[in-house]
């Protein structure tokens, strides 16, 4: 749909992953990542879905000093892992196996 096609990447992972999880047809989902340690991007979302004090401090220090949003996160979340594909798992019901 349109409304999650002219999002961010947040906004068109939860669109995608919600509608196709809502059509109860799917079992897998694939996408691409750096690493195919589950385990390691699990522990990522579930940290963006916390967001800790300290990071949402960080966070906001960064974008002051002039940084973007997507590359502060970015840099940010890199000092614990390489990560790609996190918005999906961060969106994906339990019964879509990734």
């Amino acid at each position: 749909p349109f409304v999650f096609s002219t999002q961010d990447a947040n906004g068109f992972a939860f669109g995608a992953v919600k509608l196709l999880d809502s059509l109860q047809i799917i079992d897998y989902l694939c996408f691409g990542c750096e690493t195919d340690n589950f385990d390691t991007l699990y522990s990522i979302s579930n940290f963006l879905h916390i967001e800790p004090q300290e990071y949402k401090e960080l966070i906001v220090y960064n974008c002051k000093s002039g940084y973007e949003f997507p590359k502060v996160r970015s840099q940010t979340v890199c000092d614990y892992h390489r990560i790609f594909g996190i918005d999906g798992l961060e969106k994906i019901s339990p019964s879509v196996t990734p």
